[in-house]
């Protein structure tokens, strides 16, 4: 996802090496999107450069402000793109899924809580 400034971007379809030249803004804390994007693009021979920021909120400060592309689920980006502040980038490459696990006990032995919370965080990330 872009802003404003760089809503050019979000006019057809881009190959990764037409972005290179862009930073992706990622958290401090996401060494797993650093590692697997920093593959992607070493894969196809292009220089990736991240714009670290503290925070999702800052990210799409930094996105809002066009310093970047912020790589975000659809779903957390939705309501800025609704109010046109933000703008969707389309890729022409595959880009790394993310995978979630979660260690669990025996359902029966769960709480009713804790089989609730599982419950909710199978839907929300099917």
């Amino acid at each position: 996802f872009v802003g404003e400034k760089l809503f050019h971007l979000a006019e057809g379809e881009h190959h990764l090496a037409e972005l290179e030249a862009y930073p992706v803004i990622l958290s401090t804390r996401e060494y797993w999107e650093k590692q697997e994007y920093s593959r992607l693009y070493e894969s196809l021979g292009l220089q990736f450069s991240v714009l670290p920021a503290e925070g999702y909120s800052l990210r799409r400060l930094y996105a809002r402000e066009g310093l970047g592309i912020i790589i975000t689920m659809t779903s957390y980006a939705q309501e800025l793109v609704d109010k046109d502040i933000l703008r969707q980038v389309t890729i022409s490459e595959p880009l790394p899924q993310r995978r979630l696990m979660a260690i669990t006990r025996k359902r029966s032995e769960m709480t009713q809580a804790a089989r609730e919370f599982y419950d909710l965080f199978v839907q929300q990330f099917e």
